[in-house]
């Protein structure tokens, strides 16, 4: 039996998928701290790990913001410290990056290393399940403090 959405308003539509896509959220948040936990061998390491996916998150946070600004006002100030960002990333770390992937990913010896290779596997899992939920809030969810109820954006 499959489901079948074609009765739902869009308003229902856009709730729904927001849920579903939060409710995923919170499962692959719930996901990527227990593989932490799971793969650590000591506490130290485990350290290691759950600072890793919490500055995955706050990056993701603050991208997720800039890639659903509430208004125009919030828009324009997104875009100047997109630019002043952008300038930095493309300028700066682009010509450092190489030399970080030989280093970190790959070590003296041109092998894999393991470990590292998962710590970028959960920065960017991290990242991206943040960047979605951040989006998915700002961009399908708007409080109306005065009427005090969740209304829907129909984006």
């Amino acid at each position: 039996m499959a489901l079948d959405f074609r009765h739902l308003s869009k308003n229902q539509e856009y709730l729904l998928t927001a849920i579903i896509t939060l409710i995923c959220g919170f499962f692959a948040t719930g996901v990527l701290i227990w593989t932490a936990w799971t793969i650590s061998p000591n506490g130290e390491v485990l350290a290691k790990n759950y600072l890793i996916i919490l500055i995955a998150f706050l990056l993701g946070w603050t991208t997720g913001m800039y890639l659903s600004p509430y208004d125009r006002k919030e828009a324009l100030k997104f875009v100047t410290i997109g630019q002043a960002i952008s300038a930095f990333l493309s300028g700066y770390v682009l010509s450092k990056f190489d030399r970080f992937i030989e280093n970190f990913l790959f070590g003296k010896n041109k092998l894999p290393i393991y470990d590292n290779w998962i710590h970028l596997g959960m920065f960017l899992a991290s990242f991206l399940v943040a960047c979605i939920l951040v989006f998915t809030a700002r961009a399908y969810f708007d409080i109306e403090e005065r009427e005090g109820k969740v209304k829907i954006n129909t984006v």
